[in-house]
């Protein structure tokens, strides 16, 4: 998270600064490393459910199935206003 926040401010402070040069790669980096931390979030995150649901595998399924939906939809969006 702390990356992720650094590499956001520092993008902020230069827009604020009027500093455009070097946003486009700032942006680049951010959606790279965003989507790293997407993927070790997420694997975590379901790591941790499938030990809880474990004896509960259907719901765990079902639950997996919504959330991932979920995401990817969120993620898509994200990514189409920042192209």
């Amino acid at each position: 998270h702390q990356n992720l926040l650094k590499l956001y401010t520092d993008m902020l402070g230069d827009a604020k600064a009027m500093k455009f040069d070097g946003l486009s790669d700032q942006l680049t980096k951010f959606k790279v490393e965003f989507v790293a931390h997407l993927n070790t979030e997420n694997t975590k995150f379901y790591g941790y459910l499938e030990q809880s649901l474990t004896e509960n595998s259907e719901e765990f399924k079902n639950i997996k199935q919504q959330l991932m939906e979920n995401v990817k939809w969120v993620n898509i969006q994200l990514l189409q206003k920042t192209d």
